[in-house]
């Protein structure tokens, strides 16, 4: 058998999925005519591709050099170039990388796959992300999913991607009928799954985000962080944190993707008042962020932006009322995000985390100039998804800082907008502490 024919025959199956006319046709051009650098274009594909039980940055950067080597055996290979696009434009994305040289790697590679082969569905929706990625510009990246969509119309990443988008737009129910969608095409897609649970979850449809986690744990036990997010359900609902914390008892010790399971946990410690299980918890972790499992409150707003882990060490030593201890850890992790923030100082993400640092140094006026800075340059109307969060950190900064009428006028919008905080969580958080003995405050916590 020819290598064309061998080849097309083995992405088939590979694919095993019910392909269109125009797909079929697509497999008489072979993607490549190395056999090897298609064996490693797959490796670097599994590593993409999330299933919740790996640390997407330490993934990522080992997808690339994977990639590097299939490019080199073959520099004509477009769907190489597109996964290498997709990834340049994950790390820049959820802030493992804010340099512009990172993202202009991801335009880069998607304009030569693009290049290489003009009618590659998979060019066209790695362009789509780079769009979406590098300015939130939603009209130029559907644009790109309509000529993705063409090409691939059984594709379920394209269709994830469009409600991706539509929820960043704030058409949250033409997000679900994509994600829908994105689901049905393929239904172990843990990825489309996750992005479909957390849609319902935002919108408060519980019961259908918990049916959607369940299917997608029944698919990959492995995933650890699918249980977490079930569990958190309870959170954001009723503020019952007792389920989020036996899913940190179940999970296996040495699973911590990135730091995700031990900042959850340190989290919850706080809402729970526990410092000391805090403390122990943060350990000798050195990197801990914040997941997309989807705790809200101070840093919720970052999106697996990378905190230092400065900031829990300050958090945990005001709760044992140690301030000098406190203040000396807060102005480290201050310092390392102002190191870090070099590339993106006017990042809506660095700015706030920024604002929140000096709400616990005391640094009212710096504070509130640039938390609300950070609003304004991203508000709700410009990102339905990131722009809640942002705009509920901003009130617990006017929490924390005395202004209690701006933080329950605020709190009384936030509470009904769907991403926004819910009663839930506001019974639980820490930071809404200055206005639990508010009549206002406590109706919200009646609100849903």
């Amino acid at each position: 058998m020819p290598i064309q024919s061998e080849l097309a025959e083995r992405i088939v199956r590979a694919l095993q999925a019910n392909l269109s006319p125009r797909e079929k046709a697509g497999l008489q051009v072979p993607p490549t005519t190395s056999l090897e650098a298609y064996d490693i274009y797959l490796q670097a594909r599994d590593l993409f591709r999330w299933s919740g039980i790996g640390d997407p940055h330490e993934n990522g950067e080992k997808a690339l050099p994977l990639l590097a080597q299939a490019l080199a055996r073959d520099p004509q290979f477009a769907l190489a170039h597109y996964l290498t696009s997709r990834i340049h434009g994950e790390l820049f994305w959820f802030g493992y990388d804010k340099s512009w040289e990172r993202l202009a790697k991801s335009k880069e590679a998607a304009e030569t796959a693009l290049r290489l082969r003009p009618d590659l569905g998979e060019g066209h929706l790695a362009l789509a992300f780079y769009h979406y990625y590098s300015s939130r510009d939603y009209e130029s990246a559907i644009r790109e999913l309509t000529l993705a969509q063409r090409a691939l119309p059984n594709e379920s990443d394209v269709a994830s991607a469009l409600g991706m988008i539509e929820r960043r737009r704030g058409r949250w129910e033409e997000a679900v009928l994509h994600l829908e969608r994105a689901r049905q095409l393929d239904p172990r897609n843990i990825s489309a799954l996750w992005n479909l649970s957390e849609t319902l979850t935002y919108l408060r449809r519980y019961a259908e985000a918990d049916q959607v986690l369940a299917e997608t744990a029944a698919i990959s036990p492995e995933a650890h962080m699918i249980p977490l997010a079930r569990a958190e359900l309870s959170l954001r609902k009723r503020g019952d944190t007792a389920p989020l914390r036996e899913a940190l008892g179940r999970v296996p010790k040495g699973f911590d993707p990135g730091g995700a399971v031990t900042t959850i946990a340190v989290r919850l410690a706080l809402m729970e008042r526990d410092y000391d299980a805090a403390e122990r918890r943060l350990g000798t972790c050195t990197e801990c962020k914040y997941n997309d499992v989807g705790l809200c409150g101070f840093v919720g707003a970052l999106d697996d932006y990378t905190v230092p882990r400065d900031w829990y060490v300050g958090l945990i030593a005001r709760g044992h009322r140690k301030e000098e201890e406190a203040a000396r850890a807060f102005t480290a992790a201050k310092e390392a995000v102002l190191a870090e923030a070099v590339e993106s100082p006017n990042d809506p993400k660095v700015l706030i985390i920024r604002a929140l640092i000096d709400t616990m140094l005391g640094r009212a006026e710096e504070a509130i100039a640039t938390g609300e800075r950070a609003v304004q340059l991203l508000p709700i109307s410009a990102d339905a998804l990131d722009g809640p969060l942002l705009a509920t950190n901003l009130a617990a900064i006017y929490a924390q800082l005395g202004r209690r009428e701006q933080a329950l006028a605020a709190l009384e919008t936030l509470v009904r907008q769907t991403g926004g905080p819910t009663p839930g969580t506001l019974r639980v958080e820490p930071e809404w502490d200055p206005l639990r003995g508010d009549r206002r405050f406590q109706e919200l916590l009646t609100s849903g």
